[in-house]
């Protein structure tokens, strides 16, 4: 059987795996899209992201930071992704191996594609790729 394509996951496999707190990502979203309601905003934020790892992990199913907001009663604003983003920034630097792995790959005449269930739209990653 020839191999046409490869996929990689994210989180742990194209990047070494970051251990994050859960409370201060949530908290990061909540400073921008609730500032008078932090506290309240960080909970909901938080129980609408369970409720959504859960379904991703029994039903197969991803999700937005979009209907994340929506789950928790926070508005949700293109512009809340600045602090959501700079969060998680220290976790999207690329394993020292992966340009050569890609570049190799890419070499073969294989495709390459990326199989992730963060709530980043494609476009960041994209950017994460170009740059590293």
């Amino acid at each position: 059987m020839a191999v046409d394509a490869v996929i990689f996951d994210w989180g742990g496999t194209l990047t070494p795996w970051k251990t994050i707190d859960p409370v201060d990502e949530w908290r990061s979203l909540a400073r921008v899209a609730a500032p008078e309601r932090v506290d309240e905003a960080t909970a909901a934020l938080l129980e609408a992201a369970t409720t959504v790892w859960t379904r991703s992990r029994d039903e197969h199913v991803s999700s937005t930071l979009e209907e994340i907001c929506a789950l928790a009663g926070v508005a949700y604003d293109d512009g809340h992704w600045h602090e959501y983003r700079a969060f998680w920034e220290h976790a999207t630097e690329a394993d020292p191996d992966v340009p050569e792995v890609l570049e190799s790959l890419r070499a073969a005449g294989l495709r390459i594609g990326v199989l992730s269930n963060t709530l980043w739209p494609r476009a960041w990653h994209e950017e994460i790729f170009a740059r590293d």
